[in-house]
């Protein structure tokens, strides 16, 4: 099962319903991987914008075989 499959049908909506444009990301911070003492851990960023919104951020994380999604939406 998709882990972030929350976070890819909320990218999907937002960018249908609101018009999501890609907003200029540093392509090394993208994604980061690494290893902490509890396991493995990977980041996956994406940054947007849209109308009447400053920007838009999305990010998909995982520790080991748990994982999550953060979605953070900043108004002009």
């Amino acid at each position: 099962m998709n882990k972030y499959i929350l976070a890819d049908r909320v990218t999907e909506k937002l960018k249908r319903e609101i018009e999501l444009e890609p907003k200029p990301f540093p392509a090394e911070l993208k994604v980061l991987e690494g290893e902490l003492p509890t396991g493995k851990f990977r980041w996956e960023s994406a940054l947007y914008q849209a109308d009447k919104l400053k920007k838009i951020s999305i990010g998909k994380h995982t520790l080991g075989e748990d994982g999550g999604t953060v979605v953070m939406i900043v108004c002009n």
